[in-house]
């Protein structure tokens, strides 16, 4: 069962979203004459076929430009994706129809009325017009888009496709929707073979001595009497999509809307792959052509639109935008595999453990698009002994690495040395050692030092991290514990 889904002003719908605004009137020009109308130039009485001044007389302010091919087929492959949700056989039919093969789907979406349903919906809840056919193979479900059938007409009483009743509708279609050149079409007028019916009618022979080879074959593939494969849709490995706006956003509070577009159609592009994105990349550009780009590094374990956006939006109250935006895509290269998480005995501490991790997470990414990505940074261990060379810093990532020894993060440049009292340290009072000592005996090799670290209490209950050089006879303090 094949579902073809027409998009007949694929080319003159700027947006694919449905928080954009209806344009004015266009049309596309091709040779001098127009081919194709929005509804706001129809409404005006632009038709297609008529000249470009007999289109301009009707409506002064009709924008006309030619058909863009590759713009096109972007768009088709973005609608691709989306289609992608309910069925993973997706075929681009250019230059503006899906093929979707449902089959395998029906029993997912409990039959086609819901599967279909869903999809519609889908559409019209972005404002994308579109024409709909339903067939026993891929042409007859395209040539039945062309009209305003209802596709569930052609299913029996269990809701499965009636080809008996696909091929009457296919016989009374017209000739003129084949995929014909242009005197081949000549031809069929000529000969008055005005529907498909007519031409069926006809022997192989016939039709390949007055239309040229393979013309017979088209219809075989058209009933279903030839086998007709079509390449399937593959989801690419990196992730684009764009919004455009004709210059009509001048703040960054007004991109609340297409920023939460965007991060839903990035959720269902991961869901597919089994993913998660590492950076998102903003592109914001300008009416005067230039454009600035936004990079954003995340590091949540797994998509989560809502906390993005609050992220986007946090780091976009000290953006300042340097003009009217004309568009807004969001473009991701770096993505890993979703981590799956397994069941464990003990439900509630690896429950803790994760929820502290996404917690951990969540407030990196915050902290990142307040302060910036130099702003953080995280301590890391280094092969050395002494603790002023074994740890050193570097950028915040995803969690430290390496289970890191009883030692205070805050280290000072330089031991202070302390007085003793009663051969014990003392620091604005005497020191109560509580734990150690832990020997370092390293660097014989050049000047040796010899350390007996203790963690120590002051009269003030700060913890702090003291030694006494072996060598010396003299006591330290080193760092502070929080």
């Amino acid at each position: 069962m094949w579902l073809c889904i027409r998009f007949p002003r694929l080319l003159l719908d700027q947006s694919l979203a449905p928080e954009q605004r209806q344009l004015g009137p266009q049309a596309l020009l091709l040779n001098s004459r127009i081919d194709e109308v929005n509804r706001t130039a129809a409404a005006a009485g632009v038709r297609p076929g008529q000249s470009l001044s007999t289109a301009r007389s009707l409506c002064p302010e009709l924008q006309c430009r030619p058909p863009d091919t590759e713009r096109m087929q972007q768009r088709l492959a973005q609608l691709a994706l989306w289609a992608y949700r309910f069925t993973p056989e997706v075929s681009l039919a250019k230059p503006d129809c899906l093929l979707l093969n449902i089959c395998g789907s029906l029993k997912l979406f409990d039959g086609f009325k819901p599967l279909f349903r869903r999809l519609r919906s889908g559409f019209r809840k972005r404002r994308i017009p579109a024409s709909y056919g339903l067939g026993h193979t891929p042409w007859a479900a395209t040539l039945l888009s062309y009209g305003q059938l209802d596709i569930t007409t052609l299913l029996d009483a269990d809701g499965q496709l009636n080809e008996a009743t696909v091929i009457d509708q296919l016989n009374r279609q017209p000739s003129a929707h084949l995929p014909c050149d242009k005197q081949q079409q000549e031809r069929l007028l000529t000969l008055g073979l005005n529907t498909l019916g007519e031409l069926k009618a006809l022997p192989d022979s016939a039709l390949n001595r007055r239309f040229g080879k393979g013309f017979s074959r088209l219809l075989n593939q058209l009933y279903g009497s030839t086998a007709d494969p079509r390449p399937y849709f593959q989801p690419p490995d990196v992730f684009f999509s764009e919004r455009q706006f004709n210059g009509e956003l001048t703040r960054s509070e007004e991109l609340r809307f297409p920023l939460a577009g965007l991060l839903d159609e990035l959720g269902h592009y991961l869901q597919l792959k089994q993913w998660v994105c590492r950076q998102l990349r903003w592109q914001f550009c300008y009416c005067n052509g230039e454009h600035d780009e936004l990079v954003m590094p995340v590091s949540h374990a797994h998509f989560d639109r809502r906390q993005l956006l609050s992220l986007v939006l946090l780091k976009l109250e000290r953006y300042t935008l340097r003009g009217a935006v004309d568009s807004l895509a969001l473009h991701c290269t770096e993505f890993e595999s979703v981590q799956q998480r397994s069941t464990e005995l003990f439900s509630e501490i690896s429950l803790f453990d994760h929820e502290r991790q996404a917690r951990y997470l969540a407030l990196l990414d915050k902290l990142r698009a307040r302060l910036g990505e130099q702003a953080l940074w995280q301590p890391v261990l280094r092969e050395q002994h002494l603790p002023e060379q074994a740890t050193g810093r570097e950028t915040a990532r995803n969690g430290s690495e390496g289970d890191f020894p009883e030692r205070p993060l805050w280290l000072l440049e330089s031991p202070l040395p302390l007085q003793e009292k009663n051969r014990l340290p003392c620091w604005q009072g005497p020191l109560t050692l509580l734990q150690g000592p832990e020997r370092l005996d390293n660097q014989w090799w050049q000047q040796r030092q010899v350390r007996d670290y203790y963690i120590a209490r002051t009269s003030h209950y700060a913890l702090c991290w003291v030694y006494q050089d072996r060598l010396q006879q003299r006591w330290y303090l080193h760092g502070w514990f929080a």
